[in-house]
């Protein structure tokens, strides 16, 4: 939560995130060292796509590679057969992430009005195909 409050301006709350522990295509993984959790994401495994739902790293260890082996985890879930794509709703207003995303192979697919409540910001879906390159 440390991680979650330090990174967003409308960060999810812990109940948000034990309800979503508690679905079957959920799931949550972390980057550690040590004892230290440096990073997490959190995604659900649709029928053709991974909708990555959440992502974060540290402030004091972003830009050090973390994020982006978790991005090649992720992506390492990817096949040709099942699930093709990666994608990620970003707040317009976030520059960070969707450069982030932008550098490690996603596009910007869609715009979407209206998805939040908690502020203005459009939504821009952000996608990665399987054998695509970053």
């Amino acid at each position: 939560m440390v991680i979650e409050n330090d990174s967003f301006d409308f960060p999810w709350t812990e109940d948000e995130y034990r309800s979503l522990v508690k679905e079957r295509n959920c799931i949550s993984m972390v980057a550690v060292s040590g004892e230290v959790v440096l990073g997490y994401m959190v995604y659900e495994l649709k029928k053709t796509k991974i909708h990555l739902m959440n992502f974060a790293v540290l402030k004091k260890f972003r830009r050090l590679g973390i994020g982006r082996a978790m991005i090649v985890k992720l992506y390492s879930k990817l096949n040709v057969e099942r699930r093709q794509a990666v994608f990620a709703n970003v707040r317009e207003s976030n520059l960070d992430a969707l450069l982030f995303f932008r550098a490690n192979g996603f596009f910007a697919s869609r715009l979407l009005k209206d998805v939040y409540t908690s502020s203005p910001d459009d939504t821009i879906v952000m996608e990665r195909w399987y054998n695509s390159s970053p």
